[in-house]
Parts: C-alpha cells; structure tokens; sequence
C-alpha cells in the first residue's frame, strides 16, 4: 500500500440517485416493476434488473414517463449512453445539475473519442492519444487485483466490469454526478456507480499518484458492494480496500501503510468508542478530512486484526455475514465468537500497545535553504549542465553536495543526471543510495537507477526501477523506454511490446523508432 493514499485524499464516492422518478404514473403493476428494477440496481444485481426489464416490456405500454424512465435507468447501467439520454429526454427530465440525463449526456461525450480495450474480465474505455499509453499496464493491474479478490473474498464478478478513465476531475464529476466543487474538497480518484467503475487518471494531478494501487483499491471497493449487495458501509468497504489494494503486487499480510499512527492512539485513548462505530452512518461528505484519515488507518487495523485472529478464510466469511443483514459489529461478533464489547477492547488494547514506525519527515526544499554558497554552486552547475558541459557541472554539483546539497532532491537529481551523462556510474549509485532513503523516492530517482541498472546489465533490478517510477508518474516516456530494453533483454515479449508502443504514444513517434533511442 503506497502510503495509505486513499485514507482521504484519494476517496471514493458513492453517490445517490441524483434525481426522481417521474411523479405520476397510469400503471400500478409498472409502477411496481419499477420499484424492483431500482431495488435490484442499487444491489448491482443487474441480471435480475433484467429479468424485471423483460416483463416491463412484456406490459406493451407506450407513451409512458416512467416506461422511458425505467428505460433510461437500465441504459444508464449498461453504459449505452446514446439510448439513455433518448429515454430520458423521453421520460421528461431535463439537462441540469443532479439528474440522471446531465450523466447520461456526460457519458455520451465521453464515449465520442474513448477507446476500448478488453481483457478477461474488464473492458476499459480510454480517451484517444496519449492516455492509452496506460491501458495495458491498467488491465493488467486490474486482472491480476481481480484474481487477489477472487482469492480472500471469494468475488467475481459475472460480467466484465466497465471501467471509464477519464484525464480531468470535471469529467469525472460530469460521469458521476457529483458537483464539481464538492469532487475537489473531496480530492476523490474514483467512484463505484451505475454498474462501473470510473477512475481519474494520474495526468490529472501534478506529479501523479499511486495509480495502480489507487485502482486496485476502487476495485476492492466496488467487490465488497457487489459482495454484499450493497448493504456494507462506506466507512467498512474502505477499510477492506485499504487492505487489500497492494494484494494485486503483495501477499497478505501487507505492510504496514503510512498513517497518522500516534493520532489514532490518542484518540483511542481519548475515547472508548471506535470511528467505526461513530461513523457508521456518516456520509462521507458530512467527515472532516482528518477524521476520515483516522477511520480508514483504524479500519485497517480491524481488519487485520479479525484475519489475524480468525484466518485467511476471515475476510470471505465477513462478507457472508453482510450480505446476510448488513451489520458490522454482528459480523465480527459472529465471526469471533465473542460479545462486542470484548471483541472491541481486545483490539483496542492490541493497538494501543503496538509500536508503530514514526512519521518521516519530508526530504528539505530548496525555497528553505538559505546557505549562500551552496545556492551559488547550484546555479553555477545548472548553467554548466544547461550548456551540455557536465563535467564542469558534475564539479559545481559535488561542490553542493558537499556544503548540505545531499538532502536536496533539486540536487540530487541534476548531480545525478549529469553523473549518469559522464558514465560515471559508481558515482551516480552513491548519490541515489541517499535519495533511496526519503519518504517516497520521486519517479525521478526511480528512472535514474533503472538507467544504472542497465548499464551494469542488471535487466530485472532495472525492471523493477522502471515499474517504481511508473508507479508514481507514468507518463514520463523515458520510463517506458528503459522499461522496453530491460524486458526485452529478459526475454519479456508481452511487456517489452507494451513498453513500446506507449514509449512510442507519448513520443509521438513510431514503435520502430524506440528501437534506436539510447536507454
């Protein structure tokens, strides 16, 4: 789990119907199919949806608001966009904030220049140009956290599951719904809605974000509602995706993620009842942010607790227990043979004694440095390397490195740069051996060591920094490029030809010219 980035920063929103039926109808026996068609897709249950369509249309009605309504729901569902906007129009809604129409035109919109691409048990909708540069790499995310789900909760789901991925937060808040103004407070990546998943690309946010586990987790999320018939708590399917989101890459147990640790305990210590419990019914709208940030680490720490305790079979008997009455604290009570309330102590007494890491501390700015001869060796290197003449700027950046620049990571990446331009290798690892150690490499340093590696001829220690670096940031070309020359000396066909092609994508040139490029 990279940091625990969804505890709130990047949260999934489940969202309400956004608007109302029609108000009246002239058939009591629609009006109730009606009633169960809704019923079944708030379940995600959309092959009995489609049963219920079916004597729908068997009733041979014309004409009627809730007929188109119902229409433009099971479409809506389905993702054929084209249809639900007609139905709606049809059903007498109209285009404005809020109603399943201003979604379905969104939707429509976005099906004009998405691509698809489909795997075993996904289809993902890309939009042209240099965002396909990731469907590969996200399909196969998405398949591999699919078989992890299918192993510790017993899921699968019985259709491909379509997926949106979109390159702006306002498209995302068009195909979900949600005011855009509230998707930005939220800081939101993903949401499960209308039998979908829709993901914000990493592109949307400077310096991007743990996509992959981020996608791996809105997955996760998406199989606890369907699991459970949609009958679990936000604040319970988030503490199971905080979980699992790394099982795609990791066995189980995963390690321990970056969280507000000692705040927990305090709080613990502070208050005898849980956030799962005071937050139950909360929105998460209605949840300040670190409070959120709180519940999620804690919900971490439950779950781990009931598998430790109970076993690997644990987590896929939780879910039974929910699909069964939705209740959480019966659940686990159920599960532990034990009354809540000594349940509940027994794991809060394993968290407060538990010795967690401490926070690290960010790596220093360089706006906070204030060493004025370090400053001058940094600009005398970065006009030096501007002007291709590295060994003067390799000089002027040991100079820095020397008076506190080792810390710096505007330093260390120019000395390493242009060590790496100089072939002097030996060197360049020194320096990254330091950068290794901050809390959250940047992608950067990741590409700097894949590059090292493949000079030493170390082609799965320079895989393994390559995918480091498209972890983080996977639209910088160089990453796919080197990640092409060290699957293709391992004997990788499948992803050297990825790597090629979207090299090729965001160069803007020809897989052939990949070929010629210096890793």
């Amino acid at each position: 789990m990279r940091g625990l980035l969804l505890l709130c920063l990047f949260s999934l929103v489940a969202l309400a119907s956004p608007s109302p039926r029609p108000a009246s109808f002239s058939n009591s026996h629609l009006e109730e199919l009606s009633n169960a068609i809704e019923k079944a897709l708030n379940a995600w249950d959309l092959a009995q949806a489609r049963r219920l369509m079916v004597q729908v249309e068997a009733l041979n009605l014309q004409g009627l608001a809730l007929l188109h309504y119902v229409r433009g729901r099971m479409a809506l569902q389905q993702g054929l966009y084209d249809e639900a906007v007609d139905e709606f129009v049809l059903a007498g809604q109209e285009d404005k904030p809020g109603t399943f129409l201003r979604i379905a035109n969104a939707g429509k919109r976005f099906l004009k220049t998405a691509q698809r691409f489909e795997s075993d048990n996904f289809v993902l909708l890309v939009p042209q140009g240099k965002q396909e540069a990731l469907a590969g790499y996200a399909l196969e995310v998405l398949e591999a956290q699919h078989k992890a789900v299918r192993a510790e909760l017993g899921f699968a789901s019985p259709e491909k599951l379509r997926v949106e991925w979109v390159p702006s937060a306002r498209e995302l808040a068009g195909l979900s719904g949600v005011p855009f103004e509230k998707l930005l407070s939220s800081n939101s990546v993903a949401f499960c809605k209308f039998g979908k998943m829709v993901f914000l690309s990493p592109s949307a946010l400077r310096g991007g974000f743990a996509w992959q586990d981020s996608l791996a987790h809105a997955y996760v999320y998406f199989a606890v509602a369907r699991q459970t018939r949609n009958k679990t708590s936000t604040w319970t399917r988030k503490a199971l995706a905080a979980y699992l989101e790394s099982r795609w890459r990791l066995p189980l147990p995963p390690p321990l993620p970056k969280a507000p640790w000692a705040a927990l305990q305090q709080r613990m210590r502070a208050s005898p009842a849980l956030l799962l419990e005071t937050l139950r019914n909360a929105a998460e709208g209605n949840v300040e942010a670190h409070e959120a940030q709180l519940a999620v680490a804690e919900g971490f720490l439950w779950v781990e607790h009931l598998r430790n305790q109970q076993g690997p079979q644990a987590l896929l008997r939780l879910l039974e227990k929910l699909a069964e009455h939705g209740e959480l604290q019966r659940a686990i009570s159920e599960l532990s043979h034990m009354p809540w309330a000594r349940w509940k102590q027994a794991f809060r007494n394993a968290t407060l004694s538990r010795r967690f890491p401490l926070e690290a501390k960010p790596p220093p700015q360089e706006k906070d440095i204030s060493n004025p001869a370090l400053l001058r060796e940094l600009r005398l290197a970065r006009l030096y390397a501007n002007s291709q003449r590295h060994q003067a700027a390799a000089f002027h950046y040991a100079k820095a490195w020397a008076l506190g620049g080792q810390n710096l990571p505007s330093v260390a990446q120019g000395y390493v740069q242009v060590l790496l331009a100089l072939s002097q290798f030996e060197e360049a690892e020194k320096v990254l051996e330091g950068s290794l150690l901050w809390e959250a490499a940047p992608a950067w340093v990741w590409i700097s060591l894949g590059k090292l590696r493949l000079h030493q001829a170390q082609w799965a220690q320079a895989q393994t920094a390559f995918e480091r670096a498209l972890a983080q940031n996977p639209f910088l070309p160089e990453l796919h490029v080197g990640l092409f020359f060290a699957a293709k000396a391992q004997g990788n066909t499948a992803l050297a030809r990825r790597a090629q092609e979207a090299a090729a994508l965001l160069l803007e040139t020809t897989p052939e010219a990949v070929v010629g490029m210096a890793p």
